[in-house]
């Protein structure tokens, strides 16, 4: 009993004894003794942790509306659309069954733990290598750094040869219903579409229709999405940082004469012929009045014209992310449509 009892004492005495020199952490090489909480404090004090979820929740990230509770739950969609859904996914695991419940994204969605502190400390990203396309599963994506983290959902997830190949159309019930004409492509849903973030697309300059090549915009591609959306904050405006929403400032770092991101005039030329190709496409009938693609069987000139407008609308950049790109696939579409 009295063995017992002073094994209890020295076991007691040795945790006391690791849990005060764990309160301590050595600092970068060569600086031993280092409170723990000043290293970590540089980025995680209050301060900052209230600016940063300031500005997270002027983002689309952090109102995700009905994105969240449509898709987050939903096998195929939840990868990009929740918390548990892209964690599951950057760990190489896609569930194969809905959600009872989905999150949206937050801070340890997008950032994992400090793996290793060996090589100073920086916020940790789950997803920074390299990024296949979910469009053909053979395009590599990669902006050489967390801008891999956004182009992991900030891209298409069809190619236009995902309609174009279709020759047979089936019902619901497995039975034959039609053949589509060599020079035709049947849309089968008002969904028909590249889906709703091409951005990477439009910076590596792939996924559209064009008559040669597309050039990738080396500044914009060497910057990233983290470089553009990220950077410093306009005086008295919410964006740059965490809002995710691209500041003048972070063009004004290589655009110094810049005083709106209509650089050249590239916004406006791309808003104008977006609108007149929209016109037209309406007028051809794959449209409705909404934008929305109309369920039928059209010549594949219509197709490709309104898979280049799907790719650009979708990129909400207005042709800033890849100008080179965007007159490419704007001038294909005029080209089918004889505009």
């Amino acid at each position: 009993m009295k063995y017992n009892t002073f094994f209890k004492l020295i076991l007691f005495g040795f945790i006391c004894a690791f849990i005060g020199t764990s309160c301590t952490k050595e600092g970068p090489m060569g600086e031993a003794g280092v409170d723990a909480n000043q290293s970590c404090l540089a980025c995680h004090s209050q301060a900052n942790v209230d600016a940063v979820e300031m500005q997270y929740a002027a983002s689309g990230h952090g109102n995700p509306g009905s994105e969240l509770g449509i898709a987050g739950a939903r096998t195929g969609c939840m990868e990009c659309h929740s918390s548990e859904g892209f964690t599951a996914h950057a760990m190489g695991y896609n569930p194969s069954s809905n959600l009872s419940f989905a999150s949206k994204i937050s801070c340890g969605t997008c950032h994992g733990d400090h793996r290793s502190l060996e090589e100073g400390i920086s916020a940790p990203m789950r997803a920074m290598a390299p990024v296949l396309s979910k469009a053909d599963g053979v395009t590599v994506f990669d902006f050489e750094g967390s801008s891999n983290t956004c182009a992991s959902c900030h891209q298409s997830r069809a190619n236009g040869n995902l309609y174009t190949d279709v020759d047979k159309v089936y019902n619901k019930d497995g039975s034959f219903a039609f053949s589509v004409h060599a020079d035709s492509v049947y849309l089968s849903s008002s969904h028909a579409s590249p889906h709703y973030t091409t951005m990477t697309n439009n910076i590596f300059g792939v996924g559209g229709y064009a008559n040669e090549a597309g050039e990738v915009m080396g500044a914009h591609k060497n910057a990233g999405c983290v470089g553009c959306h990220m950077g410093e904050a306009e005086s008295g405006k919410t964006n740059g940082g965490h809002t995710m929403i691209a500041s003048l400032a972070s063009c004004k770092t290589c655009h110094s004469s810049a005083t709106n991101f209509d650089i050249g005039g590239v916004q406006t030329k791309t808003n104008n012929a977006e609108e007149a190709i929209a016109q037209a496409l309406v007028a051809k009938g794959i449209l409705n009045a909404n934008h929305d693609a109309v369920v039928g069987m059209y010549h594949k000139d219509v197709f490709e014209a309104y898979w280049n407008y799907k790719i650009i609308h979708y990129d909400g950049s207005a042709g800033v992310h890849n100008p080179d790109y965007t007159e490419k696939l704007i001038d294909h579409a005029k080209q089918k449509l004889g505009l």
